[in-house]
């Protein structure tokens, strides 16, 4: 059906490739992309074009239903083609009101009638629509007469010439003319359609738009929080694809063996998506519906057998594509851009936008917004800009809380510079709150799909590898779970929540401050990067639980050059303030009890600074301590100590990794014990993996370790 009506469409088409257009100015489309055998390649092509409505050519236009236009195409042709014999080609994504969607590709016959052929959207489905000899200039006019079938239609055309070995090289437009069809009355509120899933599809009176919709091309599930089967999430590809090889695996080259900085690291970024996973469906969202490959997979069928749409993906089938893209966000450069663009006012966030969907698929952005104290923070996917009045747009989005409803609107009114989302839950099922701001909150932003590909920043990677910016000597606190956090430096300069004022504070320069959006409501703080002190002197850092309702477990983690460290396990109450104390090199990590009871684990992942030296993690746990008690833990060459002052027999549970350019060693013991008077010492120096190579030493008299006698560990496994 689809295809015939594009047929009766265009059998008002004419293509010509020698018409002369001296006498009308096309708007330029920039720089061409190009395909060498199939391998993204350079090209000095450049290409203009546009669509006539009044008495200009526009790249971007909306017409109504009954308005007839004109559609031309210029290229400069690449030097290096100039000469030779080429095929032209014309293709075009049209996008129906119901949702509907066809891409073909066009073919000249005789007397000059186009036919519309389908187009499976592969390069070799192409078809060629004429034979030349390549000017210096090549022309077309591509379209003339109305377009009936409200909807949108994307418009590429090049050239594709064969190389010595037969193979081809395919030269087209980046930037395709794009031209949004409204019906012959526009309407001013969004319209029923029977044929959207009961939904309604948004048909007003267009600025701008992506090609998109909730329904085919959101997600059918709900943004979701951890589950059994989270912990495959990330993988050691993702792991590679995000930074490289080098930065992460114990070999540059071969099988990949991760290093102790990167399991933790990675093992760290999925416990933290517990809070949701809106920002990476955000993202993949748009990936899919822009045919950007994702591990060798373009399209929904790549994922899933029989899935046509995104709509048909499970969970399951695409997690791994969503927590990818969900920790992209606290990456570099992502990071700096996107907190430079919160920067920006509501009504210059809305012209970006429109600016953005009036260059097609190829610039596309995710919106991300919080509440009053970057609280909440969520993620959603724009798709169509409508302008109301004067200075009231609506900004339509696929809301991953909501699947299949298109009546999501982001409100700004450009005159007042203000945002609202009306009736927007935190979570599905919950109570509904209001997202709001103006122009001096900047909690309004959007991030670029074109700074997603990697390879990105590394945080933990050591300094020396050359993955941090020059001059970069920082360190990152990041809670996994909910609470309020408080990071204080030895001469009491302080960031973060303070829990007298309840307002945020920062005392201490060079922080960077990174606000993740989860999008399940859940009280997680920022990410807080702060400048390694010069001293290495400890850094005391406060979690509570004042704005919490019941007990929650979260990780606290800081990550550094070379190494990842922290708690897991902190159970927190409502009202609760725990004390943990972290040396910036990660070598001593302190933590004081408010009352009664099992302490968090320990977990301290380090790698060498040289390539040669094994990596280590350690983890220790099971401890208990009375209140106001402390537990210390000293990580040294060849030693981990342990030193607490509640003057009780203690019991540990202690798990070792060692990994080297081999691979892995593992060493488990639960329920160690220690003398009520005894510090503990692991010595670990002269274990090469084999059990029970382990000596524990206990320093009955305070006076040292020289004078013990190891006692032998025996692996439990």
């Amino acid at each position: 059906m689809i295809i015939r009506q594009l047929f009766f469409i265009f059998t008002y088409l004419v293509i010509s490739s020698s018409l002369c257009f001296a006498d009308i100015t096309l708007p330029s489309l920039g720089g061409g992309n190009a395909l060498d055998r199939g391998v993204g390649s350079t090209t000095q092509a450049s290409f203009a074009g546009g669509a006539l409505r009044g008495e200009a050519y526009n790249q971007t236009t909306t017409l109504t239903s009954i308005e007839s236009t004109d559609i031309r195409g210029a290229i400069t042709v690449d030097p290096a083609h100039v000469g030779q014999k080429a095929e032209l080609i014309v293709a075009a994504i049209y996008t129906l009101a119901t949702g509907q969607q066809a891409l073909f590709s066009l073919v000249k016959a005789e007397g000059g009638v186009v036919t519309p052929m389908t187009w499976d959207g592969s390069i070799e489905g192409l078809s060629v629509f004429e034979s030349v000899t390549l000017p210096d200039n090549q022309e077309l006019s591509i379209y003339q007469g109305p377009l009936p079938s409200p909807g949108q239609i994307s418009v590429f055309f090049g050239y594709r010439v064969f190389n010595e070995d037969s193979t081809t090289t395919l030269v087209y437009n980046s930037q395709p003319v794009q031209i949004t069809i409204n019906a012959q009355q526009a309407t001013d509120t969004p319209t029923d359609n029977p044929n959207n899933n009961g939904t309604s599809t948004p048909l007003g009176n267009f600025l701008a738009s992506y090609d998109f919709k909730p329904n085919p091309n959101g997600f059918s599930f709900e943004n979701y929080s951890n589950d059994e089967n989270a912990a495959n999430d990330l993988t050691v590809e993702d792991m590679i694809n995000l930074f490289g090889q080098a930065k992460v695996c114990r070999s540059p080259e071969g099988e990949c063996i991760l290093t102790a900085a990167a399991r933790q690291w990675m093992e760290e970024q999925i416990k933290g998506m517990n809070g949701g996973h809106c920002e990476g469906m955000a993202v993949v969202s748009l990936r899919l519906r822009q045919g950007l490959p994702f591990k060798g997979k373009t399209s929904p069928v790549d994922f899933q057998s029989g899935a046509n749409t995104t709509f048909d993906l499970s969970k399951d089938t695409i997690r791994n594509y969503i927590a990818y893209y969900f920790v992209t966000q606290a990456l570099d450069p992502i990071v700096t851009e996107s907190n430079n663009l919160l920067q920006k006012t509501p009504a210059e966030v809305l012209q970006m936008l429109i600016d953005s969907m009036n260059q097609g698929i190829n610039n596309m952005y995710t919106i991300g917004f919080f509440e009053p104290g970057y609280k909440g923070g969520h993620a959603v996917t724009p798709y169509a800009v409508e302008q109301k009045t004067d200075n009231e747009f609506w900004i339509y989005v696929y809301d991953n809380n909501y699947p299949n409803d298109s009546s999501r609107v982001i409100k700004v009114d450009r005159a007042a510079n203000t945002w609202i989302y009306e009736g927007a839950a935190t979570k599905p099922g919950e109570p509904v709150s209001t997202y709001r701001g103006d122009a001096t909150t900047k909690t309004f932003g959007l991030t670029p799909q074109t700074l997603r590909e990697g390879p990105f920043a590394c945080p933990f990677c050591n300094q020396d590898d050359n993955t941090r910016d020059a001059g970069d000597n920082t360190v990152e606190f990041s809670l996994a779970g909910e609470g309020k956090m408080l990071i204080q430096l030895s001469d009491g300069r302080r960031v973060g929540y303070d829990f007298d004022t309840e307002k945020e504070v920062n005392e201490i320069d060079g922080v960077k401050r990174v606000n993740l959006r989860y999008g399940l409501g859940k009280d997680i703080p920022p990410v807080y990067e702060i400048p390694i002190p010069a001293d290495n002197s400890l850094i005391t850092v406060f979690i509570s639980g004042k704005t919490l309702e019941k007990e929650v477990d979260a990780d606290l983690t800081m990550t550094g050059p070379g190494y990842v460290v922290g708690f897991e396990g902190i159970y927190l109450d409502p009202d609760e303030v725990l004390i943990m104390q972290i040396r910036p090199d990660g070598h001593q990590m302190s933590f004081t009890a408010s009352q009664d009871g099992e302490t968090p684990a320990v977990f301290l992942a380090e790698d060498p600074e040289d390539d040669i030296s094994p990596s280590y993690i350690f983890e220790v746990g099971g401890e208990a301590l009375e209140t106001e008690k402390t537990v210390t833990f000293t990580l040294e060459e060849d030693s981990l100590y342990i030193t607490d002052d509640d003057g009780n027999e203690d019991e540990y549970d202690l798990s070792i990794t060692r990994i080297d350019d081999v691979g892995d060693n593992h060493f488990k013991k639960d329920n160690v014990a220690v003398n009520g008077s005894a510090n503990a010492r692991i010595k670990f120096d002269q274990w090469d993996g084999n059990q029970g190579t382990l000596g524990l030493y206990a320093d009955d008299e305070g006076d040292g370790f020289d004078d013990e006698t190891a006692l032998e560990l025996e692996d439990e496994d």
